[in-house]
Formats: structure tokens, sequence, C-alpha cells
């Protein structure tokens, strides 16, 4: 696995293992989207650090995830991992899916 100039994906990124994992690939030269539920918590985690965006998303809202995979939020991301231990991942991966390559 390349660990560099990746687009990777992090729900649950404002906070606790989510932001230490974002900020960890971004300092390896990746792109981070980091997704969560609260704005100006994304907003803190991603401050100062060209190549992290801030993205509300809910994951425990498969027709919010739906949304957001129909904008194409999947299209070009390389890598996606969930920091959040406590969502429908079933529900989720089914909204999904249809718009993974």
């Amino acid at each position: 696995m390349q660990t560099t100039s990746n687009t990777i994906l992090i729900t649950g990124g404002g906070t606790g293992i989510g932001e230490a994992l974002a900020h960890r690939f971004h300092g390896l030269g990746n792109t981070v989207i980091i997704a969560g539920r609260r704005m100006e918590t994304l907003k803190t985690a991603a401050a100062s650090r060209p190549r992290m965006h801030a993205l509300t998303l809910d994951m425990d809202d498969p027709a919010n995830v739906a949304a957001h995979a129909q904008g194409n939020l999947v299209e070009g991301v390389d890598f996606m991992r969930t920091a959040e231990v406590e969502h429908r991942f079933d529900d989720t991966l089914s909204a999904i899916n249809p718009f993974l390559k």
C-alpha cells in the first residue's frame, strides 16, 4: 500500500482516534477529508492543515450517506477509514455500495 499522495476519507475525524489518524495520514503527505456531525469540531481538527477538508456527514443516517455518495463523495477517494464505533455500518455500506468502483 502506498502511504503518501492518497485521498483518504475518515469518518469521526474531528476528535479522538479519528483526529489522530487524520493528522498522521496528513503528516505523511496525503489529502484527508474528515467527516462528522459537528462542523465546528471538524474545522478545529483541520485548522492550519492544507489538504485537510471538513465535511458534515451523519453515518447513522443512510439517506445522508447516500446523498453524499451521489454527490461524488467517494469518487477519487483512495481509502475510507471509519473511526466511529457506534454506527450502523451495514446500512451505511448499503447506501455507498452502488457508488463504489
